[in-house]
């Protein structure tokens, strides 16, 4: 199934990640600035960086 989504390099990492524990849903961050909200400011600085 990943053949088909994912290419073909980045299936071993994908298999290779371990499935939590804890049944926690997903979230989102984005660790470049403090309150973990992506903004196009904040893009552009770590792109410059």
């Amino acid at each position: 199934l990943l053949e088909n989504y994912v290419n073909p390099d980045d299936i071993p990492l994908i298999r290779s990640l371990a499935i939590s524990s804890t049944h926690r849903r997903d979230t989102f961050c984005w660790n470049y600035i403090r309150n973990d909200q992506y903004t196009v400011k904040s893009g552009y600085w770590v792109a410059q960086n």
